[in-house]
């Protein structure tokens, strides 16, 4: 009897551990006549996934696996609207799912469909601090302190810390957080943000990592202790790194034979090395390079240094020592003169 018992809760804490780590998305049209196709896009782990549903009787249902809140995007394309078959007539919208069951009644679209569960009247709060042009920081400290456990709180202090990270702006405000929030996968790579950014100020120890060069050898950044380098993280995609190069380029040459060097970390995604390459040949980059395509490795260059825009760069002494940050234009070129004999 015992172990008939036991093997009831044990299939009873499975079922409700699958059920924990799963979504539902329900939706149903006011008309049961309601036919056509749902279509579900989402980014997640570097790409873009896609899944798609029937409508039947006005009725669709989505379901699949969950570690938490996911942005999607649903287009409906209605089997009996010609319009519909092309872009300009299909009917669109984002929304959040995560575990559970969320349920979408659309009475005249998708686009105005009422939707339930917690995350999606969390997002449209915090869609609504987006529309403030004064006192912006005000509005997401504000909605911080007063949605500890929302999902949205680490979207608002991801804009109050800024694209460079000002860990002191926002630390305070992360542990006002609840356990939970701090503890999803959100909040520990906010904590790995935090512990980035300082780890990263001018006069502490430059953060060591290995990645891989061009040719899939290993290269650690204390692979070049003992001399001055400038670490600079950019992608073969970004507008301003490559505008920015030639003037790396610049001082490189005119310090290389003084102790100096450049190692370039790139975030180009795994898929984008050829344009990764074509890009260090086009903008004649001497130096090794380095890529850091996996971001959510905590251990990456990118996570480590709380990369959070591009072009970031870190000039680094002999010793190890970070010695300035985001150096620009002919700044680089006049602090490798204050430094270098």
């Amino acid at each position: 009897m015992r172990t008939f018992f036991s093997i009831l809760y044990l299939l009873f804490a499975c079922t409700a551990m699958a059920q924990n780590n799963t979504y539902t998305l329900k939706g149903k049209f006011t008309s049961a006549d309601a036919t056509g196709k749902v279509y579900m896009s989402y980014y997640q782990g570097g790409t873009t996934k896609r899944d798609s549903t029937l409508v039947n009787n006005g009725t669709f249902e989505f379901k699949g696996p969950s570690d938490g809140p996911q942005q999607v995007y649903i287009t409906f394309i209605s089997k009996n609207s010609a319009a519909d078959r092309k872009t300009k007539g299909r009917d669109s919208r984002s929304m959040y799912l995560d575990r559970g069951v969320i349920t979408m009644d659309i009475t005249d679209s998708i686009k105005t469909a009422r939707l339930s569960g917690i995350i999606n009247a969390d997002h449209q709060k915090y869609e609504q601090l987006l529309k403030i042009k004064e006192n912006q920081d005000a509005a997401f400290t504000a909605f911080v302190k007063q949605n500890p456990d929302s999902y949205f709180s680490l979207q608002a202090l991801l804009k109050l810390a800024g694209a460079y990270f000002d860990a002191a702006k926002v630390e305070p405000l992360y542990n006002g957080l609840t356990a939970r929030n701090r503890n999803s996968k959100e909040g520990q790579a906010f904590a790995a943000s935090i512990a980035g950014a300082k780890a990263t100020t001018v006069g502490q120890m430059a953060p060591d990592f290995t990645h891989n060069d061009t040719n899939g050898k290993p290269v650690k950044l204390s692979d070049f202790r003992g001399k001055y380098v400038l670490l600079d993280f950019w992608a073969s995609w970004c507008g301003p790194c490559r505008a920015e190069n030639p003037k790396v380029l610049k001082a490189y040459n005119a310090f290389k034979g003084k102790n100096f060097t450049v190692l370039g970390v790139s975030v180009d995604r795994a898929d984008d090395r050829d344009k990764w390459l074509k890009a260090i040949k086009d903008d004649g980059m001497p130096w090794v390079q380095l890529n850091d395509s996996d971001h959510t490795d905590l251990k990456g260059a990118g996570n480590l240094y709380a990369i959070k825009a591009i072009p970031s760069n870190f000039l680094i002494d002999p010793s190890g020592k970070i010695i300035a940050k985001n150096l620009r234009g002919d700044a680089l070129e006049k602090k490798l003169e204050e430094v270098i004999r």
